[in-house]
């Protein structure tokens, strides 16, 4: 799947391109792929980066659950290929209401536990909302600003790479910046949040160069020295005669 696309798509390299006239074939043939996380995880790769709308309406049509199929968990909610997929299914129309609730419960659920408000600038994102669910988000969206110390803390104690975690929250408050009006109260709220973003950020990195210069150091030490009563013995040393 990582020589061929479907439909005008900009990727890497210089892949084979399948012609629509074979869609179906080729559709029914990745519908038989195994329902599991490790055999999904290329199948979602290449109908969320290497097909076009086209294509991907064809393969629901022989795969219509794809939206359940099983995935994995990811750290970064915009590396998730499945929610793609399932976000360019809901743009399309194509999705059913209760698969478009859970998808949208997940975003919903990294806004508000992580402040990641990145997915608002995706149209495939925010076609699993209502109009209703995108004004109530507006409102949870701009009051992360005022908790953005809690979301400093809980990054900076997250299993995976805070750095990474404070970089996200800190593109989220861009997101957030663009989509407020510039000449308002809010926006120099925004701006102070990002501040102090970035000085958790740079703190941060100089905890990890703190620790990598530690782990190198102790490295270099060398061992002790045996001491003279740790001399050579010989196999006759406790022998009693």
């Amino acid at each position: 799947m990582s020589a061929v696309i479907c439909g005008d798509v900009s990727v890497f390299g210089q892949p084979l391109r399948v012609p629509a006239d074979l869609y179906d074939v080729l559709s029914v043939r990745l519908a038989s792929i195994p329902d599991t996380a490790s055999d999904n995880r290329p199948l979602f790769s290449f109908l969320a980066r290497r097909c076009d709308d086209q294509f991907l309406a064809r393969y629901h049509r022989a795969d219509p659950n794809v939206a359940v199929r099983s995935s994995f968990s990811w750290v970064d909610i915009m590396s998730d290929d499945h929610l793609r997929i399932v976000g360019r299914l809901a743009r399309l129309g194509r999705l059913r209401p209760e698969d478009c609730e859970a998808a949208s419960q997940e975003l919903r659920a990294r806004m508000r536990d992580e402040g990641d408000l990145r997915f608002l600038q995706s149209d495939d994102h925010l076609s699993l909302f209502s109009r209703r669910d995108l004004v109530q988000l507006g409102a949870q969206a701009s009051e992360i600003v005022s908790s953005i110390e809690a979301f400093i803390s809980d990054a900076e104690l997250s299993d995976g790479d805070p750095e990474d975690a404070l970089s996200r929250l800190n593109r989220s408050l861009s997101v957030l910046e663009d989509l407020l009006p510039s000449l308002s109260e809010r926006a120099e709220a925004i701006e102070e949040a990002r501040m102090r973003v970035e000085e958790a950020i740079s703190d941060a990195k100089g905890r990890f160069e703190m620790e990598q210069w530690t782990r190198v150091n102790d490295d270099d030490v060398e061992p002790p020295s045996p001491s003279s009563d740790d001399k050579e013995r010989s196999i006759f040393d406790d022998l009693h005669l």
